[in-house]
């Protein structure tokens, strides 16, 4: 995927409760979402990335039976999107990382 095109990042909420979960997107660095950023309850879609889109964005879930969050970051350089995501619960963490390159 080429730099301009969407980046999409979707906050999995599994178990007890998850019918009934908030969920939050933000930028970890207290920034503005992006104005081509859309929300869609646990999807983020960012719509032509673009350099200043790089960061990390936090996904927060919460339900009756606690609250959980994911971290994905998504680095900008030339022709490549490259994302990492971290999900924490109770103190554990599992990391996954993925570059998208263009086609």
């Amino acid at each position: 995927m080429a730099v301009g095109g969407d980046v999409r990042f979707r906050c999995a909420v599994n178990g007890n409760g998850r019918s009934s979960a908030e969920v939050r997107w933000m930028r970890a660095d207290g920034r503005a979402m992006p104005e081509r950023a859309d929300v869609r309850e646990d999807l983020l879609i960012i719509r032509r990335v673009q350099s200043t889109d790089q960061g990390r964005y936090i996904c927060v879930a919460t339900t009756a039976h606690g609250r959980s969050q994911a971290e994905a970051e998504l680095t900008v350089s030339g022709t490549t999107l490259s994302s990492r995501i971290m999900w924490w619960f109770d103190g554990r963490s599992t990391a996954y990382h993925r570059s998208l390159r263009s086609q």
